[in-house]
């Protein structure tokens, strides 16, 4: 990417979000920004006022627009003052880019990275390890430790422009931890949502895919909190969301074309987390809403995997292992920081490439190599 000025943190990134991409530009000064694909022009605005105060340029694109398309230009000034009567702009600066939607039926590539926690570097790296072989990837939340500062934001879209350089769709999901800070409170300005919501359906070709969002992974009261979080109120909306979403199955997951069903969570809420804590137990929530979900996800939905993160881990559970209420999908925990607070900060990532009849799970680190790979028959007849 070429440009005169740095006016841009770095480049954009095309976040899918129900029918819509959602393209994001963080940027380092106030500019005027715009989104152009084909014929059509798409801003950042108010209400018809284009905005410049802002860090992050965001533009709503219909996916079949710019599935269609397969390139788009960002054409952009740096605001140096915005009066009343006049305004004064710099150079206006534009940048080409093509674009991948997903098309394949078979043989589709999707990276997850999740639970970073502030690790950049290593986890671009593990990710490149497939090469131009992404066609999907997902940030599967905590890649940063908290929302305290903007650039805790903003280091997703760092690590998702460095691995896709904007020319690949992505999945933004809110972790825990994204929960956490005084900017915890505007994440639906910075991140993807449907409506408001961080829990949606997309659907890239003959793929679906059902974003989940827990939030916190204690109970509301717990005094971590201080009273700054309602997640059980969401878990409930989120309940009927995932009702919604069946009862409009024909439009959904069982739409002509779909090959492949996923559901993305943070947390693997199939899960009885009873891990001890000062003196406590304090993850074991939510037994009946979690309940109902895995009951909905296993009669109705009937995904193939479901891709997590949280634990820190890169292993694939399945055949009821840690499937307390029984999903009976198999969850891959697809993130593993290591040396966190280390100057040699190192991390494992996931590839997970879908055939018509298995999965090939592959855990890559930093310095590209392959850590584990496991083939698991998606139709149910085994694992290799």
């Amino acid at each position: 990417m070429n440009y005169k000025s740095g006016l841009l943190r770095g480049g954009p990134v095309v976040a899918c979000a129900g029918t819509d991409y959602i393209i994001s530009v963080p940027v380092r000064k106030r500019v005027l920004m715009k989104i152009v694909i084909g014929s059509v022009v798409y801003y950042n605005h108010c209400n018809g006022v284009r905005i410049s105060d802002t860090k992050l340029q965001r533009f709503i694109v219909p996916m079949e627009v710019l599935n269609k398309a397969k390139k788009y230009t960002v054409i952009f000034s740096e605001v140096i003052s915005r009066g009343a009567y006049s305004c004064t702009l710099g150079e206006e600066q534009s940048i080409d880019f093509d674009f991948y939607p997903v098309e394949k039926t078979d043989g589709i590539n999707i990276y997850h990275i999740s639970d970073t926690h502030g690790i950049k570097s290593a986890a671009v790296n593990a990710a490149k390890a497939i090469g131009d072989k992404l066609d999907l990837l997902v940030l599967n939340g905590d890649i940063s430790s908290s929302s305290s500062k903007e650039n805790d934001i903003f280091l997703q879209y760092d690590i998702a422009y460095l691995i896709t350089r904007g020319e690949k769709p992505c999945i933004l999901s809110r972790g825990n931890h994204d929960l956490r800070g005084a900017l915890a409170e505007k994440l639906a300005s910075y991140l993807p949502t449907v409506g408001g919501k961080t829990y949606y359906t997309v659907t890239l070709g003959s793929l679906w895919i059902m974003i989940l969002d827990c939030g916190e992974d204690k109970l509301d009261s717990h005094r971590e909190y201080s009273s700054t979080v309602c997640c059980h109120e969401m878990r409930k909306d989120e309940t009927e969301f995932i009702r919604a979403v069946i009862a409009d199955k024909k439009n959904e997951f069982e739409r002509a074309g779909i090959k492949h069903k996923l559901v993305v969570s943070h947390v693997p809420f199939e899960y009885n987390n009873t891990e001890l804590c000062r003196g406590e137990r304090p993850f074991d929530i939510e037994h009946e809403i979690y309940g109902e979900w895995c009951r909905l996800i296993r009669e109705e939905i009937k995904p193939e995997l479901m891709l997590c993160g949280h634990f820190h881990l890169t292993e694939v559970w399945q055949n009821g292992y840690r499937d307390d209420k029984n999903v009976g999908v198999p969850v891959i925990i697809g993130g593993k920081p290591e040396n966190e607070r280390g100057r040699n900060k190192k991390y494992i990532g996931c590839c997970v490439g879908l055939n018509d009849k298995n999965a090939t799970v592959t855990f890559t680190d930093e310095r590209k190599r392959t850590v584990n790979s496991i083939c698991i028959d998606i139709k149910g007849e085994g694992t290799t």
